[in-house]
């Protein structure tokens, strides 16, 4: 991935991996809190729109 992606997706893909570490080792999480954690969490989202955002940029040959 470094060597063909840009530093934009590799960052994201940093971070996702970050979110989905700190994410596993925090306290587990109830019923009750699932409703508003699931809005806040979506570990890809960002590398998903740096990949299409550099998929865009590349000419069409």
């Amino acid at each position: 991935m470094r060597i063909l992606s840009s530093s934009e997706v590799v960052q994201a893909a940093e971070r996702a991996g970050h979110l989905i570490i700190e994410t596993y080792l925090s306290p587990n999480r109830t019923f009750v809190d699932l409703p508003k954690f699931i809005e806040e969490m979506d570990p890809l989202r960002d590398f998903g729109e740096a990949c299409r955002r550099e998929l865009m940029n590349i000419p069409s040959q």
